[in-house]
C-alpha cells in the first residue's frame, strides 16, 4: 500500500492525523476531541524525524492500548525489515516494509497507523491505567516521586529521556533545566544505532550527541545509554564533558544494533557501566551474562584478543556502574565505610574448575545459576539461591497468565511470515 493509497483509503472515514512523535504530546489531547462512539482509524505523524525506532515506540505505545497496529516503514532506510519484523510481532504489531521513500511527499514522514477495527475508545478515563497523559504531568509525576523518597537510603529517582528522536526538543530543554537545579541523573538511550545517526542528520544536519551537548545535557550525571555508533569526536565529547556510556551488549546483539567500541571508550578515559536493556530485547537480565558478552564482544569489535581482560571487565560491572549512578562513596566495591552489596558464588561445579585464576572463571565460565546468596546494604535477599523476600510459586503463577493474552492477542492479528523469537 502506498501513501496514496492509503489516504484513498480513509477518505470517507474520520481521520485523526497527529503533529509531532511524542504519543503524550498528540494523542491524549487530541483524541478526545472525537466521539468515543465513533471508530477512529490513527495516522501518526512524525514530523522531526523518521527513525524505525521512534515510529515503532508509538505503534508500541498504542498497540498497549488494545488497538490494532500496522506499522510501515521505508525499504532499506531502517533497521532490516525481517528483524524489526520478529521484534514488533512480539509485541502484536505487523510490520509492513513496503512504504517506500518515493510515498514520502504525498503524506510527509507519516510512518504509523492504526486500522481500527473496533470502536475506539482512547479517553483519559478509559485508560486511567496510563501513567501520564502529556510530558508536563509525567515530569510532575516524576519530581513528585523524587520528593516522597528523597532520604531513602536505597532509591535514587532520577530522569529518563527515552532519546533524541522521541522526546521534542524543548521537553529536552526543561529537563536540563532540572538536571542541573537539582543535581539529578539523567538516563537516556543515544546512538543506539546507525541508522537513528543518519536520519538525525538528514532530518536536522545535528547528531544526537551534539544535540544533547548543545543544550547542555552532557555531563557527570548523564548516562548514556548503548553508543554502539561513535565517531572519534563522539567520543572525545563524551570524555571531556564527563559522560558515561551504559553497554548492553545482548540486547544490542539481538536487536542487531551494533557493538559498542569500550576498548576505544575505555582508552580515551570514558566510564563505561553494564547493563541489560529491557526484557523485550534481553531475555533474561542476567548481569553475568552481560559481563560475559561485554568482555567478549570487545574483543570481536576492536579485534584484539588482549581487549577488555577479565578484571576491566569485571570493573565495569562493579566500579563503572558506581562512577554512572554518581554513587561511587557508598557502593561498588567491597570496603569500609561502604554499604555491604555483595553476592556470592558456588564456583565448586566442574565448568567453573580449575580455580587458578578465579576472576577469569567468573567472567567466561559463569551463567548466574552459581549465585547462592545476595545481600543489599547488608540484608539478605537471596539465601541458598532463593529468594527471601519473594515467592517464586506466587510470581510464576502471575507470568502463566501473561501467554493466554498475548495468543489472545496475536489471534487478532496476521502474523504470516513473522518470526516471534
Amino acid at each position: 500500500m502506498t501513501s496514496q493509497e492509503l489516504l484513498d483509503h480513509f477518505k470517507e472515514t474520520p481521520v485523526l492525523v497527529v503533529g509531532d512523535l511524542m504519543l503524550d504530546h498528540y494523542l491524549w489531547g487530541d483524541a478526545t476531541r472525537i466521539s468515543p462512539e465513533a471508530p477512529v482509524p490513527v495516522v501518526a505523524q512524525v514530523r522531526d524525524t523518521y527513525t524505525a525506532g521512534g515510529a515503532a515506540n508509538v505503534a508500541m505505545n498504542l498497540a498497549a492500548l488494545g488497538a490494532p497496529v500496522e506499522l510501515f516503514g521505508w525499504t532499506g532506510r531502517d533497521v532490516p525489515g525481517d528483524v524489526l519484523a520478529g521484534v514488533l510481532a512480539a509485541n502484536g504489531i505487523v510490520y509492513s516494509p513496503q512504504w517506500r521513500s518515493e510515498d514520502k511527499p504525498t503524506i510527509e514522514k507519516t510512518r504509523v497507523m492504526v486500522r481500527q477495527q473496533q470502536l475506539c475508545r482512547i479517553d483519559r478515563e478509559a485508560h486511567r491505567e496510563v501513567y501520564a497523559f502529556d510530558s508536563e504531568a509525567c515530569l510532575e509525576k516524576g519530581l513528585a516521586l523524587r520528593d516522597e523518597y528523597r532520604d531513602h537510603t536505597l532509591i535514587q529517582v532520577g530522569i529518563g529521556a527515552h532519546s533524541t528522536y522521541s522526546v521534542p526538543e524543548s521537553t529536552l530543554q526543561k529537563i536540563a533545566t532540572l538536571v542541573h537545579e537539582l543535581d539529578a541523573p539523567l538516563q537516556i538511550h543515544l546512538h543506539e544505532t546507525q541508522a537513528e545517526i543518519d536520519m538525525a542528520l538528514e532530518a536536522h544536519g545535528e547528531r544526537p550527541i551534539s544535540v544533547l551537548n548543545r543544550l547542555g545535557l552532557l555531563g557527570p550525571r548523564t548516562q548514556c545509554v548503548h553508543m554502539t555508533a561513535l565517531s572519534d569526536d563522539d567520543i572525545e565529547l563524551l570524555s571531556s564533558t564527563n559522560s558515561h556510556v551504559i553497554h548492553c551488549p545482548r540486547s544490542n546483539m539481538k536487536l542487531a544494533s551494533g557493538i559498542s567500541p569500550v576498548d576505544r571508550l575505555l582508552k580515551a578515559g570514558v566510564n563505561v557501566a553494564l547493563g541489560t536493556d529491557g526484557a523485550a530485547s534481553n531475555n533474561r537480565l542476567n548481569m553475568l551474562a552481560e559481563l560475559q558478552m561485554a568482555a567478549l564482544l570487545a574483543k570481536l569489535e576492536s579485534l584484539e584478543a588482549t581487549a577488555l581482560p577479565a578484571t576491566r571487565a569485571l570493573e565495569l560491572a562493579t566500579m563503572g556502574g558506581e562512577r554512572a549512578l554518581g554513587l561511587e562513596k557508598t557502593i561498588g566495591s567491597i570496603e569500609p565505610g561502604k554499604a555491604a552489596d555483595l553476592i556470592a558464588l558456588d564456583l565448586s561445579q566442574p565448568h567453573t574448575q580449575p580455580l587458578n585464576n578465579i576472576i577469569s572463571q567468573v567472567v567466561y565460565a559463569t551463567s548466574g545459576s552459581e549465585l547462592t546468596h545476595s545481600w543489599v546494604a547488608g540484608q539478605p535477599l537471596v539465601r541458598d539461591g532463593q529468594p527471601v523476600t519473594l515467592t517464586p510459586a506466587d510470581i510464576s503463577a502471575r507470568v502463566a497468565r501473561w501467554p493466554e493474552k498475548f495468543k489472545a492477542h496475536q489471534a487478532s492479528i496476521d502474523l504470516t511470515g513473522s518470526d516471534l523469537s
